[in-house]
């Protein structure tokens, strides 16, 4: 099976290395927000370098020491984001148009990040973790309304930032395998957008408390939440009912849609919220 072979792969490596362990759990409750869990139970360390299973380290793996300085030496900063590249963009049509697209949006969300010490998204991989920083906030496997948040990257970012802490983007990358065809890349986005969703809801009452104790300027602040809570609750329904997983053009018109409000209304009041209070 695959889940042996990885366990033999790493099992080598253990001979070589005493220092490196392969650790399974026999369920997926909590899917990868309780595989992070039930790893953070079994080791204690200073660091903690997050990567999916189709990760590179890129040009950022020979650095890492100096990323470590830099926490080292920035207390309140709690994690370090490294750029994600897809290493399979010119595999097939999918990949290339998913690579192209995403290039475009991490581009954006690397800018806003680097605007004065604005909000760093936490993306799940590629990143270096201060290890008290994310402990601050386990659980990592959270639900709202009795569902599992499945972008619990971006509820750990959310988090540690409510809790006082800040991010920081890097401009060197690492790489990841694009999706092949359209229906796991649809499924992907639809988690990304279901995900994000989740976080809004279970977290938009700290936001605006955070913008209210910083008397933030933006005038449009107030009608900006009013509006946000009137398209809550017509979106609510679906964030208790719908199934993220399920392809076909429910699920499709549903990320359209909340793909737009989520452009809208979170990024501005999540970028102006957690961004730098100095």
């Amino acid at each position: 099976s695959r889940y042996r072979l990885t366990a033999n792969y790493f099992n080598g490596l253990h001979k070589i290395h005493n220092n490196i362990h392969f650790i399974h759990r026999n369920t997926t409750i909590g899917f990868k927000a309780g595989n992070l869990d039930f790893a953070l139970e079994q080791f204690k360390s200073d660091y903690v370098l997050f990567l999916d299973i189709d990760n590179t380290c890129g040009s950022y793996g020979k650095k890492i020491m100096k990323y470590i300085q830099y926490l080292e030496r920035n207390q309140s900063c709690a994690y370090i984001q490294f750029k994600n590249q897809p290493r399979n963009s010119k595999q097939n049509y999918v990949s290339q148009i998913f690579s192209s697209s995403m290039r475009i949006y991490k581009a954006a969300e690397e800018a806003r990040s680097n605007t004065n010490n604005g909000f760093a998204y936490f993306q799940g991989h590629s990143c270096l973790w201060r290890d008290s920083s994310i402990r601050m906030i386990t659980p990592l496997a959270n639900r709202f309304a009795n569902k599992m948040i499945v972008a619990e990257d971006l509820h750990a970012a959310v988090r540690i930032h409510i809790q006082g802490m800040t991010g920081k983007q890097s401009d060197e990358y690492g790489t990841f395998y694009a999706p092949i065809t359209i229906t796991s890349a649809e499924k992907m986005l639809t988690r990304w957008v279901y995900g994000k969703q989740q976080v809004i809801f279970k977290t938009f009452r700290e936001l605006l408390c955070l913008l209210k104790r910083l008397k933030t300027r933006m005038v449009t602040l107030n009608s900006l939440s009013r509006a946000y809570l009137d398209v809550s609750n017509a979106i609510l329904p679906y964030l208790v009912f719908i199934d993220y997983s399920i392809s076909d053009s429910t699920t499709s018109l549903y990320s359209a849609t909340t793909l737009m409000i989520d452009a809208v209304f979170f990024n501005v009041i999540l970028s102006a919220a957690l961004s730098n209070r100095n």
